[in-house]
C-alpha cells in the first residue's frame, strides 16, 4: 500500500503536466492553423500593388482580406494623415498588441517544460530512496526485487520528465518561430505601407 502511495504521488504531477501541455499545444496549433493570413495570391497581388506604389489598391485588398494583424492595418489607416513618426508608433503598438494574443500560453508551455524534469528528478529521489530503504528493512541478504522496484520508479520517472521537457521546448519553439515570422513579415507590409503614406502626403516645405 505504501509503495503504491508514492507511486501515485509521483506520477500524478507529471500526468497532470502532460496533459497541461498537450492541452495547451494543441489550443496553440489550432490557432496558428486557424490565423488568417494573406493566401499566395494575395501576397503577390499585395507586392505587386507595392511596387507601383498603388498605396489605395494596397489598402482595398488588406482592408477587404482582413488578415490577422488588421487591427494594425486599421490603425495605419486611421493615422494616416499624421507624421509618420507618430503613425509608425501607433502601427507598432498595435502589432504588440497582436503579438500579445499570437503568443500567449507559450510561457505556461515553457513553465511546465521547466518543471517536468524537476518532478522527474524528484521521483527519482523518492525511488531510491524507497530501494534503500526496502535493503535496510532487510534482515537477509539483499536481493534485486527489494531494489527493482523502487530503481523503476526512479528510472521512469526521469524518463518521463524529459519526454514532457522535450515536447514542450520543442512545440514551444516551433510555434514562437511561426508567430514571429508571421508578425515580422506583417511589420514589414505595413512600414512599406506607411513609407507610401509619407511619399503620398504633401511635402511640407519651409519658407525664409
Amino acid at each position: 500500500m505504501q509503495q503504491d502511495y508514492w507511486t501515485i504521488a509521483t506520477a500524478t504531477p507529471l500526468l497532470l503536466c502532460s496533459v497541461i501541455a498537450l492541452a495547451l499545444t494543441v489550443e496553440r496549433l489550432v490557432a496558428m492553423v486557424q490565423l488568417r493570413s494573406l493566401n499566395k495570391g494575395c501576397q503577390a497581388q499585395l507586392a505587386a500593388s507595392i511596387g507601383r506604389d498603388d498605396l489605395d489598391a494596397s489598402m482595398q485588398l488588406l482592408t477587404q482580406s482582413q488578415p490577422f494583424y488588421h487591427p494594425a492595418v486599421a490603425r495605419l489607416q486611421r493615422y494616416a494623415n499624421q507624421e509618420k513618426s507618430l503613425r509608425d508608433e501607433a502601427v507598432t503598438i498595435a502589432l504588440e498588441q497582436v503579438s500579445q494574443r499570437l503568443l500567449k500560453r507559450l510561457s505556461a508551455i515553457n513553465t511546465i517544460g521547466a518543471l517536468a524534469p524537476m518532478l522527474g528528478l524528484l521521483g527519482t529521489i523518492i525511488g531510491l530512496m524507497r530501494s534503500f530503504h526496502n535493503i535496510g528493512l532487510s534482515q537477509g541478504p539483499v536481493e534485486p526485487a527489494m531494489v527493482a522496484d523502487g530503481l523503476w520508479q526512479a528510472l521512469s520517472t526521469t524518463a518521463v520528465g524529459m519526454i514532457i521537457a522535450v515536447f514542450c521546448v520543442f512545440f514551444s519553439a516551433l510555434l514562437r518561430s511561426s508567430a514571429k515570422r508571421k508578425l515580422s513579415a506583417a511589420a514589414t507590409t505595413l512600414s512599406q505601407l506607411s513609407l507610401l503614406m509619407a511619399a503620398n502626403s504633401p511635402a511640407k516645405v519651409g519658407h525664409d
